[in-house]
């Protein structure tokens, strides 16, 4: 068993590796969930819980349950709040990004989801204008991905182009594959098989980068 705050993320590499027999739990070699929760609130490591709550967000993200990421969200602002950890930048995104999912998945709830995802969005472009320069990366990522609800397909792909090009740059590497992933998935939706193929065959490639060297958790974050 991992101890510590590397223990969610060895279990979240197993989980996507299906090596847990609940992919949605994070519970396996690495850690089992509900003990580590029970056994860092007894001892007063709460960083460790916000840090699995954090985790188990992405999980359900990655596996496109939007609902239980949701209430991930919640789970972390109520138990730590955005500005408060040093995981603020990504949890802005995830949340974001699982807000802007939910308002693809159900249209008639689109205007509150909406709302949800531009708070996420105006707190970046504050941060931008004082001086926050890791907000550009998050912010591109969810203006490209708000864009992607009803944009014209040209406006998106350089939106999303825009994003992969700045993760590039700044080494960014996991987010730059996620980001082709969403690109691929909008191209498949709007029929161009062409781009979409081209988008997933690059995000395949950012991770068997990773995977060269030989990062464990890393190389299968998608």
């Amino acid at each position: 068993m991992a101890d510590g705050l590397s223990a969610p993320w060895l279990q979240f590499a197993m989980n996507l590796r299906n090596k847990a027999l609940d992919p949605l739990v994070l519970t396996g070699d690495a850690m089992n969930e509900a003990e580590f929760v029970r056994h860092s609130t007894a001892n007063k490591h709460m960083v460790a819980v916000h840090n699995m709550n954090f985790v188990r967000m992405v999980l359900l993200y990655i596996l496109g349950e939007l609902e239980g990421a949701d209430h991930g969200r919640r789970v972390w602002e109520q138990g730590s709040g955005e500005g408060s950890h040093f995981l603020m930048y990504f949890v802005v995104l995830f949340s974001g990004l699982t807000s802007l999912g939910l308002a693809r998945k159900y249209p008639r709830k689109r205007r509150k989801y909406l709302a949800r995802a531009n708070r996420h969005i105006k707190k970046m472009e504050a941060l931008l204008r004082d001086g926050c320069v890791n907000a550009m990366l998050v912010l591109r990522f969810l203006l490209a991905e708000r864009l992607s609800l009803k944009g014209d397909l040209g406006v998106v792909r350089k939106a999303y182009d825009e994003t992969i090009n700045i993760a590039g740059r700044t080494g960014s590497r996991l987010v730059k594959a996620l980001a082709l992933e969403r690109a691929g998935d909008f191209m498949l939706d709007r029929g161009d098989l062409y781009l979409a193929s081209d988008y997933f065959e690059q995000a395949v490639d950012e991770v068997r980068i990773r995977q060269s060297r030989g990062n464990r958790v890393d190389s299968v974050f998608l």
